[in-house]
C-alpha cells in the first residue's frame, strides 16, 4: 500500500493445489513494483485465503518474513 493506503500491486499469487504437507519457501522480488516509491513509506500486506471443501482443504501461513531494502 502507498502512504495513502492505495494498493500498489500484487507481487505473488500462490495456490497449494499440489500441496506436499511441507513448509515451502517462497522468495519474491517487489523491486519493479516499488521502484517509483523510493524514499516513501509503503506498507506490505500478506493475505492468505483458506477454504474447506469436499475435495480439498487449504491452509496458508506466513512465517519468517525478511525485507531487504537497497
Amino acid at each position: 500500500l502507498d502512504s495513502n493506503g492505495s494498493v500498489i500491486g500484487k507481487v505473488q499469487h500462490a495456490c497449494n493445489y499440489n500441496a506436499t504437507q511441507q513448509w515451502q519457501q517462497v522468495t519474491l522480488d517487489a523491486t519493479s513494483k516499488l521502484a517509483s516509491y523510493a524514499g516513501q513509506t509503503v506498507t506490505l500486506t500478506f493475505t492468505g485465503k483458506t477454504s474447506s471443501s469436499y475435495y480439498v482443504t487449504t491452509a496458508f501461513f506466513v512465517d519468517d518474513v525478511a525485507v531487504n531494502a537497497g
